[in-house]
């Protein structure tokens, strides 16, 4: 890494100094005494470290150091050889070990590293992502791909809670399958291993009867199956319902408010009781709003002041987050925030993917949450971008730069051979709900008519998707054809356009597409050059679920 790069990457960066070299392909460290388990935080790196007793090169220590922040680090290369980990936590010292790991380089048989100070601590305590989309849920094989790539990016939270999973919010109820159970806790123990927070989730709003102990019963019932097997943190999540009370609810609870701080604090009561040490958020249904209601009042007074509560910012896809918004949300909800940032969520439009940065966040909003829980698409690879570009904001939200941020994302996700052609198709994709980009020489072509340069632009992108139908990363392929085979269509009516044909049959084809991009159509192109009649139907700002 680059001076650059290492201030971009971590917090506080010291006395960069000469690089010490070593010959071999292994470095041999000799581990202090001084903290427990050193072989287990040592293996976290893999096959570039090995151990010896004598004839060391390095000298590794690791410090319990109480005052840092959770989750921060302090990492030191001297001169005399020494190498000193300081944390409060396991995870503290795993990070500072991958950034150890981050700072080697290698050049044939020689392996070198700076003489280096490094402080390195998030902004915000939890950081994780939430699977809480509408839609087709993820196969197993995401979700514990989704729990490798967290530990990469220091993410620390993955919360289970996929709306369409029956036995999250339909059949909330009933118990799970064995089969179903063996895979939940497959999560669990993958998420121990790389030291990810597990949160169950589950969502019974939707028909529970406040009134019936039956219901409290069969609730408690399902969350002793998972208590059972290790799981110590949930979230109950009381959002997209029907919150009117019946009559005999009304009589008892007056307000829903105040029944839902009821069912909140039972549960609360239920886990104090079953576990030693439990983490527990709830989302209200009134969870989008910046503003002060009634339903919020009857939350901060009535909730148990230890529980956490979700919210998504002044709207549902929220544009712009600042911190007056956070401020004015702690004070109505009264107590401590998550924030479930719905980018780059796509079930609200399943036509579209969103490959853009993370912007429009203020820079200090951990002054008024606790974490923050990216709700990410369906389509599980393609929202690595985008999800990359949050966990560099979630470790420091304050030194965050959007554009090199997504850079970055790019070349982890594209790989560097397909680098430039996996980057116009996030290009192309990148207007989303949190910013109208445009690619500003297209629209000035549009708006002249100059046939010749956008059919050069489409022809471009036809090019670069040819190439990437070849990408090695199966599973990110799979996820892009849908997009490349739409474009096809639209590139297709633009040949027959410019080479003077017969429009109608492609016409037809491109209006019935279910895929677009995020940069006009040829559709609409050609329809604004008045050489199309048809249309192909888009929402033009698309913000609340489709349910």
């Amino acid at each position: 890494m680059n001076r650059k790069e290492l201030e971009y990457y971590f917090r506080e960066v010291y006395s960069l100094g000469e690089r010490i070299y070593m010959q071999g392909d292994k470095i041999r460290i000799s581990v202090s005494n001084r903290f427990s388990s050193q072989k287990f935080y040592l293996d976290e790196l893999g096959d570039n470290l090995e151990l010896t007793k004598e004839n060391y090169h390095f000298r590794l220590i690791f410090k319990y150091n109480p005052l840092m922040n959770k989750d921060g680090y302090k990492l030191r290369v001297s001169e005399s050889r020494v190498i000193t980990i300081e944390g409060e936590s396991k995870r503290a010292l795993i990070y500072g070990l991958m950034t150890l790991k981050s700072i080697m380089l290698k050049d044939d048989n020689q392996i070198s590293l700076p003489i280096i100070d490094i402080v390195d601590y998030p902004s915000f305590e939890m950081r994780g992502i939430i699977e809480g989309f509408y839609g087709e849920p993820w196969n197993h094989q995401d979700r514990l791909d989704c729990i490798k790539f967290s530990k990469l990016y220091k993410l620390n939270t993955f919360m289970y809670a996929p709306k369409d999973d029956q036995y999250h919010r339909k059949l909330w109820r009933e118990l799970y399958p064995e089969d179903i159970m063996a895979k939940l806790l497959e999560l669990k123990s993958l998420s121990d291993e790389n030291n990810i927070d597990f949160y169950y989730c589950i969502s019974p709003g939707n028909d529970f009867n406040y009134m019936n102990e039956n219901d409290m019963g069969l609730l408690y019932r399902k969350l002793e199956q998972v208590i059972s097997k290790g799981i110590n943190k949930f979230a109950l999540l009381l959002d997209d319902i029907d919150y009117s009370l019946n009559q005999e609810s009304r009589n008892m609870f007056k307000r829903p408010g105040l029944a839902h701080a009821y069912i909140c604090n039972k549960v609360n009561e239920y886990l104090g009781q079953k576990l030693m040490e439990y983490f527990f958020i709830m989302c209200p249904t009134e969870y989008s709003q910046n503003w002060k209601t009634e339903y919020r009042t009857d939350l901060g007074k009535h909730l148990d002041k230890e529980v956490r509560v979700f919210w998504t910012g002044y709207d549902i896809v929220a544009e712009v987050i600042n911190q007056e918004d956070g401020a004015i949300a702690s004070e109505s909800f009264g107590h401590k925030l998550i924030l479930w940032d719905n980018y780059p969520v796509n079930d609200f439009n399943t036509a579209r993917v969103y490959m853009g940065p993370l912007v429009n966040r203020g820079r200090r909003l951990h002054q008024y949450h606790e974490g923050i829980a990216a709700n990410p698409m369906n389509q599980w690879q393609l929202s690595k971008v985008a999800l990359i570009t949050m966990a560099h904001y979630m470790w420091n939200s304050e030194a965050y730069q959007s554009e090199l941020s997504w850079e970055l994302a790019i070349k982890d996700v594209g790989t560097a051979e397909y680098y430039d052609v996996f980057k116009l198709f996030c290009e192309v994709n990148r207007k989303s709900t949190l910013e109208y980009y445009s690619i500003a020489d297209l629209e000035k072509w549009i708006a002249e008519k100059n046939q010749q340069k956008v059919y050069e632009y489409f022809r471009n992108i036809k090019q670069a998707f040819d190439t990437l139908r070849n990408h090695p990363n199966t599973d990110l392929l799979k996820e892009m054809l849908p997009w490349l085979d739409a474009f096809d269509v639209q590139f297709d009516l633009m040949k027959e356009y410019i080479d003077g044909n017969t429009l109608t049959e492609y016409e037809e084809k491109c209006a019935s597409l279910k895929y677009v991009l995020g940069i006009p159509t040829a559709l609409s192109i050609l329809k604004q050059w008045g050489a199309a009649k048809l249309d192909l139907v888009e929402k033009p700002r698309e913000k609340c679920w489709v349910i």
